[in-house]
């Protein structure tokens, strides 16, 4: 029997959205109704930020309105290594771009005399970290909270080790802020990634060209307290400062989203760890993402609605690559964990305020 589904969204996030849809299918055949009241929320616009979610969950508030939220876009451990995420960064993606003469110019005629756009691009670029690896924006950690010895103990105790995310990476050597775990760094500590650079000749051979302008793509990563707007402001008078006179220099905004922290006490966790626990055959324990999910906050902040994270993919799943995959004995113990969450949350009666789910309502969510 094949243990691997391999497809581009294999493991973020088809299958782990699709186990939940087994959960009530399964249910409904069994039982021929849920244990609680259940409403489907399938958006797909989360990997360009969630740009039209806010509109309609300031719309549809009351059809939304529920006690709990239960979402799955996130790893375990390992297999028989269940977690429970219990944060996830906030993230800002920017556009930079640096513009020159209004046309390509001949690299011969007019080097040396017309700034080449893609050399203060670079410079903008190589200005923003330090050799530690640390953010060199003006006030960019100010409202970053140091997090407690214990919290950090508990993170060593339970989380992956840096041998474990290398491993995962396919990478040999670490990079970044000194005094962090690499685990650290990938959750409570900010990050800024340039995600790509273009413009000028990429061909083979050679070509005497100075491009009329040259192009980044940025993506920063959010701990609680940072604000995107602030962020942003922040970013556009470093680049100001550093952008010379012969050139342009325009930054424009194509996502953002806000960290999001849960509450490890709701009672909703403890029916998590239960499910887990009947689903998969072991315990959970907290965990920490460095990802980005812009429904989790405005759930929070808007409907206020208690989330929790129940993730079922892997660490080595090879997320947005083209080989992603997912782990199929996960689905399966996902399923099974998905149904015991929901028993568990009639049996403690978290969800019992909205009753039971009509027969109507039921058919459409199965769907």
């Amino acid at each position: 029997m094949a243990t691997t589904s391999i497809g581009r969204g294999a493991s973020d996030d088809k299958a782990q959205l699709f186990a939940h849809v087994k959960a009530l299918e399964a249910l409904l055949q069994t039982r021929r109704e849920l244990p609680v009241n259940v409403k489907c929320l399938f958006e797909g616009d989360e990997e360009i930020g969630s740009p039209n979610l806010p509109a309609f969950l300031v719309r549809y508030q009351d059809t939304l309105a529920a006690d709990v939220a239960v979402l799955s876009d996130m790893p375990i451990l390992a297999p028989n290594r269940p977690a429970i995420t219990e944060s996830m960064r906030g993230m800002l993606s920017l556009e930079l771009e640096i513009r020159g003469a209004n046309r390509d110019l001949h690299a011969g005629l007019y080097g040396g005399a017309i700034h080449n756009p893609l050399q203060p691009l670079c410079e903008i670029i190589a200005s923003l970290h330090d050799h530690e690896g640390r953010v060199r924006i003006a006030g960019f950690y100010d409202r970053v909270r140091e997090r407690s010895a214990r919290e950090r103990t508990y993170m060593r105790a339970y989380g992956p080790s840096n041998a474990e995310i290398l491993r995962s990476a396919g990478a040999e050597q670490a990079w970044g802020e000194s005094g962090y775990t690499l685990y650290e760094r990938t959750t409570i500590r900010p990050a800024l990634t340039i995600t790509g650079i273009w413009e000028g000749y990429q061909g083979a051979g050679p070509k005497a060209v100075l491009p009329e302008r040259a192009m980044a793509k940025l993506d920063f990563r959010l701990v609680p307290d940072q604000k995107p707007e602030e962020i942003e402001r922040l970013f556009r008078r470093h680049v100001a400062d550093f952008t010379p006179a012969a050139v342009r220099s325009f930054v424009r905004k194509q996502a953002s989203a806000k960290a999001a922290m849960i509450d490890r006490h709701h009672p909703a966790m403890r029916a998590a760890f239960s499910a887990y626990r009947l689903g998969f055959g072991a315990m959970s324990v907290f965990l920490r993402s460095g990802g980005t999910i812009p429904v989790i906050a405005l759930l929070q902040e808007m409907l206020r609605i208690q989330t929790v994270l129940m993730g079922f993919a892997l660490p080595d799943d090879r997320v947005h690559a083209p080989n992603e995959k997912f782990h199929l004995p996960n689905f399966r113990n996902g399923i099974a964990a998905s149904i015991h969450f929901l028993e568990e949350l009639a049996d403690r009666s978290i969800a019992a305020s909205h009753g039971p789910a009509p027969p109507e309502f039921r058919k459409r969510s199965i769907r």
